[in-house]
């Protein structure tokens, strides 16, 4: 809704939180996406990135077993362990 003049209406307030709401997803969307530098990784420190997305519960851990950036790490015992501690299928 706008008034006479035509500025947004409503109040300051929740204008600002839905300022801060829209900042939080694009971040979030970022994050999510940002794979390229994660690819040329060497496999330890992929590693240690992973355990550390299990650990803070990253929503990402459901994609271990489709998403083709971590190909090259597959068959190393350690993501096997994590895809069995995520609770995926092997």
């Amino acid at each position: 809704m706008s008034d006479e003049i035509g500025r947004p209406s409503g109040s300051i307030k929740s204008r600002d939180s839905l300022f801060v709401a829209k900042n939080k997803i694009d971040r979030d969307r970022r994050e999510r996406y940002e794979f390229g530098p994660f690819l040329l990784e060497p496999a330890e420190r992929k590693l240690k990135c992973l355990e550390k997305g299990f650990q803070d519960r990253s929503d990402l851990m459901v994609t271990l077993n489709a998403d083709p950036v971590f190909d090259g790490i597959r068959t190393d015992r350690r993501f096997q362990d994590l895809i069995r501690r995520v609770g995926l299928p092997q």
